[in-house]
C-alpha cells in the first residue's frame, strides 16, 4: 500500500514519488525558493527521478 500525503497533488510523472492518481508518496516534502512570488517559481526539493534519466 502506498503512503500518500493527503491533500498534496503531484502531476510530475517522472518523479519516483508520483502515483497514477497524481498524489505524492514521499515521507515529507520540501519546497524551496524563499523569494518566489508565483507558483512557477517554487521548486520541489523532494523530487527523485523515477528512471534515473531525468535532467
Amino acid at each position: 500500500m502506498e503512503n500518500k500525503i493527503m491533500g498534496v497533488k503531484c502531476d510530475v510523472v517522472s518523479c519516483a514519488h508520483h502515483t497514477k492518481d497524481d498524489c505524492c508518496t514521499a515521507g515529507s516534502i520540501q519546497v524551496e525558493n524563499t523569494m518566489a512570488t508565483t507558483e512557477k517559481e517554487t521548486f520541489c526539493k523532494t523530487f527523485k527521478c523515477k528512471t534515473g534519466n531525468c535532467k
